[in-house]
């Protein structure tokens, strides 16, 4: 049967199992080979699943690039109505064209969820630029004001298509699969040493050795993180298993 050794505490559960510096190969048995061929598939998975849940590294930057569109919009809109009260005949009719549009949208269109916000946008952009309103923005001096806005725009999409391809790449299936998975495969592992060091102690006892070593770890792990609610002796096959729920 499978023994436990004493060893180092595990510092990273989600590295708990292949990637460590053990020398064992088991490329002369078919079987274990799979096995643990299937094991490493769903750690890698599991991993990166976990990485996907941790706040995604363009999140801030989506953040920041939405404020800055804010800002522009406002700047924009202020623009406007301030040129509304000009004195200028030719600027108050300009501005008020604009004001137009904008009120065509949502005139306060910054505070709209980001993906309504996207839309509000996009279609007032498209509206500024038709001739008219490119004369009129000239009119009241706003061109630069609703070029800074496009660009903010353009740059606030373009981070959340890299954050999709980003996301939609990885195809991975859900957390809880992936973990059940994995614990079968452990439990299969378990079971198949402990038959196969019976058969050939002296050939298995090395990895028998290693991989007793790595249930130490995981469970001491595990049981440092949760308190068990169930009394009952449990093998080291099942306290493996379960150290990955």
């Amino acid at each position: 049967m499978l023994r436990s050794k004493p060893g180092p505490s595990c510092q990273n559960r989600n590295e708990f199992l292949p990637g460590r510096s053990r020398t064992v190969s088991l490329s002369n048995n078919g079987l274990l080979f799979s096995i643990a061929e299937e094991v490493n598939s769903h750690v890698q998975e599991m991993n990166a699943l976990r990485n996907r849940q941790t706040a995604n590294e363009l999140t801030e930057s989506i953040r920041e690039a939405d404020e800055y569109r804010d800002k522009a919009y406002l700047a924009l809109r202020t623009g406007l109505e301030f040129r509304g009260l000009s004195h200028n005949p030719s600027q108050i009719t300009a501005a008020f064209n604009l004001l137009k549009l904008l009120r065509r949208r949502d005139y306060s269109l910054q505070n709209l969820s980001n993906r309504d916000q996207t839309v509000e946008l996009t279609a007032l952009l498209e509206d500024l630029q038709d001739s008219s309103a490119q004369s009129d923005l000239a009119t009241v001096g706003l061109t630069a004001e609703a070029e800074t806005l496009r660009q903010a725009q353009q740059g606030f999409v373009d981070l959340v298509d890299q954050r999709a391809e980003g996301e939609g790449s990885r195809q991975l299936p859900s957390l809880r699969s992936v973990r059940g998975l994995l614990r079968d495969d452990l439990t299969i592992a378990v079971v198949s040493l402990n038959f196969a060091e019976r058969r050939d102690s002296e050939s298995f006892s090395i990895l028998v050795n290693a991989v007793s070593e790595h249930i130490t770890e995981v469970v001491a792990n595990a049981r440092a993180r949760r308190t068990r609610s169930e009394t009952e002796e449990t093998t080291p096959a099942e306290e493996f298993a379960s150290a990955v729920e």
